[in-house]
């Protein structure tokens, strides 16, 4: 196994376990315990994880687009882009952003019924996929494009939205904190995700489970923001979230 394999190997584990021992990861990668250390010393030159005694554990504001990602879980982003796609109806208004979750999103629309939809996306990706559905107004909201992400961002983006009216928006935020509400790695994502929440009808949340109990640098919006429809995330949530939820009147699908 090559570093970089073991290194991912190392992210997703951590992503799901939250802490690793050096010797349970020499065993699963079939290589030395110094061979490990080294390759734990690489990821917190990255940032993704501390180094304790005699393992790791993953970093509290870890960055949740690592490489590593997009090739995580895709099953549990289909999943939940299936779920979130039966919300969409004829006749809407919708903006999906730049997000891995967003274009699973897309590829459920050929399930659906698409007339007089409109889909507006601040991701150049997704207009490129949007060119397989004919039948569909598809819009950008123009900006700046970002090469790392694929999204457009900054003054343009956000003004984009206060033209128009969205039924419903569905939105992948870096981080989701009871305490600290929604935020982003960057004040530009989190400028652009709160102008589409501020002028939709429904916002929903589609949140893998590696986001939950995070904060990140910049605040998207808190959770009075009053037009948060739903969350949907690919495990169960635990009693804390779920009343939490409840006591806010936002729906759940995990």
């Amino acid at each position: 196994m090559f570093a970089i394999q073991r290194q991912n190997k190392i992210k997703e584990i951590l992503l799901k376990k939250k802490s690793i021992t050096v010797s349970e990861m020499a065993e699963e990668c079939k290589v030395t315990l110094e061979t490990i250390r080294r390759d734990f010393e690489v990821l917190k030159s990255e940032g993704f994880l501390l180094k304790v005694y005699g393992g790791a554990v993953l970093r509290d504001h870890v960055e949740a687009d690592f490489p590593v990602l997009p090739s995580m879980s895709m099953e549990s982003k289909q999943q939940m882009a299936q779920k979130a796609a039966e919300f969409i109806l004829p006749g809407d208004c919708i903006f999906i952003d730049h997000s891995s979750t967003a274009l699973c999103i897309l590829d459920q629309l050929k399930n659906i019924n698409t007339a007089s939809l409109n889909v507006m996306t601040n991701s150049y990706n997704a207009l490129a996929k949007l060119l397989e559905y004919p039948g569909i107004n598809a819009m950008a909201t123009g900006g700046a494009l970002s090469r790392d992400s694929g999204g457009l961002f900054g003054p343009a983006a956000v003004k984009f939205f206060s033209h128009y009216h969205l039924d419903k928006v569905f939105i992948s935020c870096r981080a989701l904190h009871r305490e600290k509400g929604l935020s982003d790695r960057s004040e530009q994502e989190a400028q652009l995700h709160n102008a589409a929440i501020v002028n939709a009808s429904h916002v929903y949340l589609v949140m893998d489970h590696t986001k939950f109990d995070k904060s990140n640098f910049a605040r998207v919006c808190d959770w009075e923001a009053g037009n948060i429809t739903a969350l949907i995330t690919d495990r169960p949530l635990n009693a804390e979230w779920k009343e939490f939820l409840r006591s806010r009147q936002i729906d759940f699908y995990d």
